[in-house]
This record gives C-alpha cells, sequence and structure tokens, in this order.
C-alpha cells in the first residue's frame, strides 16, 4: 500500500506537474479534479469541473448545415462603443459547436473597425481559419492557435504588421498561401512536425523574418509539399530542423 505521506505529497505535485506537461489544470475553487483538462461543451462549461469558458459576445454567426456546426462570420455589436477589443471565440453557439472562422470575416479592408482587434484566443473546438479570415488586421499582436486547428486558409493573417511571432499548434496540416505575408514584424515561427504542404508565398515580403523553427528533420522538411520556392522575396531566414538548419541559400548544416 502507497505510503500515506508519499500519496499526499503526490498530490500535491500533480498541478505543477500537468502545467509542465502543457495540461491545463484546473479544480479547487470549482470542485474539479486536480489535475483535470477543460473539456469544453457547446454551453461553453467544462463538463468536469464547471469552469466558463469566457467569451466575446456580439458575434455573428452562420450554420454550417453539412456538419451541423456553426462558423463565426465576424461581428454583431461586439465593437460598439470599444477602442480594442481581445477577441474569443466561442466554443458552443445555440447548442451547437463552433467549427470554423468564416474567410473574411475579420477582414480588416473589408471594415475598419476590425483595426480595434488587440488579440485573438480560438477554441479548441476550431479546426478551419478562412481565407482572409484576419487579414489587415493592423494593431494584432497575439493569437493563441488551439490543436483542433488543421487548415489555415490562403492570407489568412496577411497584412496583420504588428505580428512578430507565431506558433502553429501539432495538428496544422496545410498552410495556405500568402497566410502570413506582408507580416513585416514578423521575425520567427514555429511550424510542426505535421505540416504536410505549404501554399505559394505564404511568407512572402516578411522583411524580418530570420528563422522558421520547424518541428521535423531535414528530409521531412523537404518531403513537404511547397508550391514554389519558399519565400523569394524573403531573405536571411534559416529553416532550424531536429538535425539542422538549411540556410536561405540552400545550404544545409547537420547536427
Amino acid at each position: 500500500m502507497m505510503n500515506k505521506k508519499f500519496g499526499i505529497a503526490l498530490i500535491a505535485l500533480l498541478p505543477a506537474l500537468c502545467l509542465s506537461l502543457g495540461l491545463a489544470a484546473c479544480g479547487g475553487e470549482n470542485g474539479g479534479p486536480v489535475g483535470h483538462v477543460h473539456t469544453y461543451t457547446v454551453e461553453n462549461v467544462c463538463s468536469g469541473c464547471g469552469d466558463k469558458w469566457e467569451y466575446t459576445e456580439g458575434l455573428s454567426y452562420m450554420l454550417d448545415t453539412e456538419t451541423d456546426t456553426y462558423m463565426v462570420t465576424g461581428v454583431n455589436t461586439a465593437l460598439d462603443g470599444v477602442e480594442e477589443l481581445a477577441l474569443v471565440i466561442p466554443y458552443g453557439y445555440q447548442g451547437k459547436f463552433v467549427t470554423a472562422i468564416r474567410g473574411d470575416a475579420f477582414n480588416n479592408s473589408m471594415a475598419e473597425e476590425y483595426s480595434k482587434l488587440t488579440s485573438v484566443t480560438i477554441p479548441g473546438s476550431v479546426k478551419t481559419i478562412g481565407t482572409r479570415a484576419f487579414a489587415c488586421c493592423n494593431a494584432l499582436t497575439s493569437i493563441e492557435l488551439p490543436k483542433s486547428v488543421t487548415e489555415i486558409g490562403s492570407a489568412a493573417f496577411s497584412y496583420c504588421v504588428e505580428l512578430t511571432s507565431i506558433t502553429l499548434p501539432d495538428g496544422v496540416t496545410e498552410i495556405g498561401s500568402a497566410a502570413f505575408s506582408y507580416c513585416v514584424e514578423l521575425t520567427s515561427i514555429e511550424i510542426p512536425k505535421s505540416v504536410t504542404e505549404i501554399g505559394s508565398g505564404a511568407f512572402s515580403y516578411c522583411v524580418e523574418l530570420t528563422e522558421i523553427h520547424y518541428a521535423g528533420t531535414i528530409d521531412e522538411w523537404k518531403e513537404i509539399k511547397k508550391t514554389d520556392e519558399l519565400e523569394p522575396q524573403v531573405s536571411n531566414y534559416t529553416v532550424v530542423c531536429t538535425d539542422g538548419t538549411i540556410a536561405a541559400d540552400g545550404t544545409e548544416t547537420t547536427k
């Protein structure tokens, strides 16, 4: 039988252990188990502990009849009377999950009010970010992408001129053409091993881009389908792989 003192000590360490593993520990005030990972429902409440996902009210939605889920299509009243907005997308709407952000949903070139967006938090129910979904959001400095996202559409974050770095979660398979083009302050990007395709000009005119961090090997990077040569308009970037690097001129250095 486990020593009682040892068991108590182990329980006390669980929250820190979960955090070190990248898990969202909860419990205590909400009564959920220690080390519990939030699982949010269509009601935007964690089924395990009752924690509420606080999201932005006043967004607009459209039902996708093929999947019977909702997509966010933009802002209804959320920006009324505010100077800036930290946007948080909900898990669910009217009893159904939100699984996509529609193309042009927050495209600032189509509605100047989207220049008020300063950050975006996307829930673990969203799988697709549509074409030009956040294009030209020139005040956007932070994006949080969940592991549920598999596809980032063409020009989804193009001209987000205040973005300095981006980490794509493991699970993303496709980065659309011009997805991060003209993000002129972008200095680094982390690309997971799950990516199988990078579209044309995905990072074109990212003039400050110095490093692309890839979670696979040099050979695996070469196997990724690329529509054309990765960014002729970007100079002096290095692809950092697990077993070495690829310089902008194609020179490989192995560890």
